[in-house]
């Protein structure tokens, strides 16, 4: 063997292994990150001290699936939009509402987000007492595992009757 080669096989072997790559994304995770990404394409459409809600609609799936949605959306939101929070029940009046529609047919997730500022003034709850839509974002994935469990029809359903076993080794005896 070439001394070049033998001296880049001895540096390979010394080399350290590469870490594990990290766990990819949940499809909830993706799905919500397409729709932030979507509604916050110009950054100065949420400020930085604003409260926001989130609404849920859902059609054709499990109502724990929204409050799943909802708090990975907000989980998302949070780390894209810096200084913004979620209104819960104690907190000030908002001031946007992030209304996500989903629609679930089988294992197929479709969501469209609007962004909306919320009235501040009397003029404004006059004008537009539903507040004026900023941004529009829609996404859709695959995520049967995650409504199977929050469903909580984990089965997979398998039919023994339909089920083939085909014997793929042999045992031998040791000797």
């Amino acid at each position: 063997m070439p001394t070049v080669t033998l001296i880049t096989m001895l540096l390979m072997g010394a080399a350290k292994p590469l870490p594990p790559p990290p766990a990819p994304a949940s499809p909830a995770h993706r799905l919500c990150s397409h729709l932030v990404s979507g509604l916050l394409s110009d950054p100065a459409v949420l400020p930085a001290s604003s409260l926001y809600r989130i609404d849920v609609t859902i059609k054709g799936g499990p109502e724990p699936f929204g409050e799943y949605l909802a708090d990975t959306l907000e989980g998302v939101l949070n780390r894209t939009a810096l200084g913004t929070t979620r209104a819960r029940s104690t907190s000030g009046p908002p001031s946007h509402r992030l209304a996500l529609d989903l629609t679930i047919r089988r294992a197929r997730v479709d969501a469209v987000a609007r962004l909306v500022r919320l009235p501040t003034s009397i003029w404004e709850w006059l004008r537009m007492p539903e507040g004026l839509v900023l941004s529009t974002a829609s996404a859709s994935a695959e995520m049967d595992l995650e409504l199977r469990t929050l469903a909580e029809k984990v089965s997979l359903g398998v039919s023994l009757k339909r089920l083939r076993l085909v014997e793929i080794s042999k045992r031998t005896t040791s000797k």
